[in-house]
C-alpha cells in the first residue's frame, strides 16, 4: 500500500513538472512572437501579466523588456531599464564574493 502511494505521488509530481514546463514553453513562444512582429504594446502587457511573472524569472522578463526598448530606440527607457537590471545582477555577484 505504501509503495503504491509513493508511486502515485511521484506520478503527480512528474505531471506537475511537465505541465509547468509546457506552460513556460508556450508563454515564451507567445513573447517571442510579439518580439518578431514588433507588437510592443502587447509584449508589454504580456510581460506584466500574472502568469508571466509566475513562469519567467524576473531577470529574464526585464532583459526582454530591455531588448524591446532597444528595438524601439527609446534612450530614456533603455537607461531606466539598465537601472532596474543592475540590482538584479548585483545580488548574485554579492553572493559569490561572500
Amino acid at each position: 500500500m505504501e509503495d503504491k502511494n509513493i508511486l502515485i505521488s511521484i506520478g503527480i509530481l512528474l505531471l506537475l513538472i511537465a505541465v509547468f514546463s509546457i506552460l513556460r514553453y508556450l508563454k515564451q513562444r507567445k513573447i517571442f512572437r510579439f518580439i518578431q512582429t514588433q507588437n510592443f504594446s502587447e509584449l508589454e502587457k504580456e510581460l506584466d501579466s500574472i502568469t508571466t511573472r509566475m513562469l519567467i524569472k524576473p531577470y529574464n522578463r526585464e532583459n526582454i523588456r530591455l531588448n524591446m526598448y532597444l528595438m524601439e530606440r527609446d534612450k530614456k527607457k533603455i537607461n531606466e531599464q539598465f537601472e532596474r537590471l543592475y540590482p538584479i545582477l548585483k545580488k548574485p555577484l554579492q553572493n559569490q564574493e561572500s
